[in-house]
């Protein structure tokens, strides 16, 4: 596919705006990871017989993957924090 820029690569500073959008989406990852927790602690007391297959397949890890090829939002997050902090590297 080819020829439109993705909006990740224009040259500008985050404002404020973004910073608390992006603090928000790390805040829902932390929740995710803690529903994770929950979902695991339900199945190991009610559906203890699920419990092995499940933490095979890691299904706890919402918003994350073990196979670092996985898009996530995990990896959303780091892609723009990782954008940012190179625009700052830039300017100096």
């Amino acid at each position: 596919m080819g020829g439109m820029a993705r909006p990740d690569t224009e040259d500008r500073e985050m404002t404020n705006e973004q910073y608390e959008a992006l603090q928000r989406l790390a805040d829902i990852s932390d929740e995710l990871a803690d529903l994770g927790d929950e979902v695991k602690g339900i199945i190991k007391e009610f559906f203890p017989e699920e419990r092995q297959w499940a933490e095979a397949y890691k299904i706890y890890w919402f918003g994350y993957s073990g196979n670092p090829y996985d898009n996530t939002l995990e990896t959303l997050i780091r892609n723009i924090h990782d954008r940012d902090a190179e625009e700052q590297e830039e300017e100096f």
